[in-house]
């Protein structure tokens, strides 16, 4: 008797539940930006913006007893719908004339994205310049939406050759495309695309957004770099890496013996950005010519030493990675000299730029350690540097209205991003050198515990 009254009870749902909205429709052009020339077989997304929100609880036409009672048993609230039989189309490829058309959408806020292989950036509905962000489409029921255009922009390129000093050409160098960015008001240069020069020690950057351009250049040895693979083309993408020095020793004409390490160059010749020339590469346009001689590239590499100890035992301690993050990163890559102490505590950092640097400290169990240095024109010894435990963060969280739940508040998670902001590992193939230790995590998540008194505090803190 239960069971036919529960029936009963779904079917009356079914029957008085209200109807699906009327679907809408869209249609447009792809067309090149700037133009009316319409872009053929591109692919065309129709993305949801936010939450789907419906009138009420849908059982999918054909669902029996037993399935109607799974559905309205499963603490769905009123006002939400289940998918229907037949979803919406979210993907189509475009006409011979660029067009495209979407039937029976839900109502809702959405946006148009379009998208062509690699000759064309990525497109969206409303953008004003070729790399801007577009706007949502709100589609209202039973609504027709027509002759809407999505516009993409023709892909640039640039190439060169890359030579020494004496004007010979370098095989296997590494080539940067850059744009400036910022980063919490802080200009930076993010890396669009790289590539290497080929046996004819020439390079392509391919696939490039049109825009403004730093280019830069240093040689490229497989035992102390990671390599990057070719990013797919992106409208807004960038990223910076980061290297391990590449040391070299040189016979001086006195016959002493110098260590020298390897920096960027800036096309066409220049040692920083601030005093390098831009490429402007214009839509579909490929600047050929862009030649940068690596002469100067060569420079003095300094060593940091020292020793760490446990600031609460002062004993000294081994297995401690010591890295050196530059703490101004005007440059294609980050070179970031790195060390690992020994059994005594003792550290030796080469490879090491003239300039400004975090030295960040990681040890286990949970010990780390930070300072900052300048590194002038010579070595820098005798450093005495302590790591000790992770510090506590102390917090009151109250919910809204006042309220405090601790079974809501000791789940909160917290993240803590570490500066400067690298790539991580990058795309493509990874080579290291032998004992780099690499890049650090480029976040901690500490544990959040909560204490006596109501406040919480975050155990083993990452230290900044």
């Amino acid at each position: 008797m239960k069971l036919f009254s529960w029936i009963a009870f779904t079917l009356l749902l079914i029957q008085n539940a209200p109807q699906n909205p009327s679907p809408t429709s869209l249609d447009g052009i792809v067309v090149s930006f700037g133009t009316n020339v319409p872009i053929a077989n591109s692919q065309v997304e129709l993305r949801r913006e936010g939450p789907i929100s419906m009138n009420a609880v849908v059982v999918p036409p054909g669902a029996t007893a037993a399935q109607a009672e799974i559905i309205l048993r499963g603490g769905l609230p009123p006002g939400i719908n289940l998918p229907v039989a037949n979803p919406t189309l979210s993907t189509m490829t475009t006409s011979g004339d660029g067009r495209f058309s979407f039937r029976n959408i839900p109502p809702g806020e959405y946006r148009v994205y379009a998208t062509r292989g690699t000759s064309y950036i990525p497109g969206e509905y409303g953008q004003r310049s070729p790399v801007g962000t577009g706007i949502p489409l709100t589609l209202a029921a039973g609504q027709v939406v027509s002759n809407i255009r999505v516009s993409m922009t023709p892909t640039a390129s640039m190439s060169g050759r890359i030579v020494d000093a004496d004007g010979d050409p370098v095989a296997d160098a590494r080539v940067n495309a850059l744009r400036v960015a910022y980063q919490e008001g802080e200009r930076v240069l993010l890396n669009a695309k790289t590539a290497l020069t080929d046996d004819r020690v020439e390079y392509r950057l391919s696939a490039l957004p049109p825009g403004q351009y730093y280019v830069a250049s240093r040689p490229f040895e497989g035992r102390s770099s990671r390599s990057y693979g070719a990013a797919a083309t992106s409208r807004f993408g960038g990223a910076q890496g980061a290297d391990a020095p590449l040391v070299t020793l040189r016979t001086t004409d006195s016959g002493a013996v110098v260590e020298e390490t390897w920096r960027s160059i800036f096309y066409p010749s220049a040692t920083e950005a601030r005093s390098a020339q831009t490429v402007l590469l214009r839509p579909g346009e490929n600047q050929r010519g862009i030649d940068i001689n690596l002469g100067g590239s060569e420079t003095p590499a300094w060593r940091v030493r020292g020793t760490v100890s446990n600031g609460d035992t002062g004993l000294a301690v081994s297995g401690v990675t010591v890295r050196l993050l530059p703490r101004y990163q005007l440059t294609p890559s980050v070179i970031m000299p790195s060390s690992v102490t020994d059994n005594t505590g003792r550290f030796d950092v080469a490879g090491v730029l003239s300039g400004s640097y975090s030295m960040v400290l990681t040890a286990s169990p949970g010990l780390s350690g930070y300072t900052a240095i300048d590194v002038g024109n010579s070595n820098v010894e005798g450093l005495q540097l302590i790591v000790t435990k992770g510090i506590d963060i102390p917090y009151t969280a109250t919910m809204q209205n006042g309220a405090m739940d601790p079974a809501v508040i000791g789940r909160l998670r917290f993240t803590l991003d570490r500066r400067p902001i690298v790539a991580g590992q990058p795309t493509g193939a990874v080579v290291t050198t032998a004992g780099w230790p690499g890049l650090p995590p480029p976040s901690e998540n500490p544990a959040n515990t909560p204490v006596v008194n109501g406040r919480n505090g975050g155990n083993g803190g990452y230290m900044l």
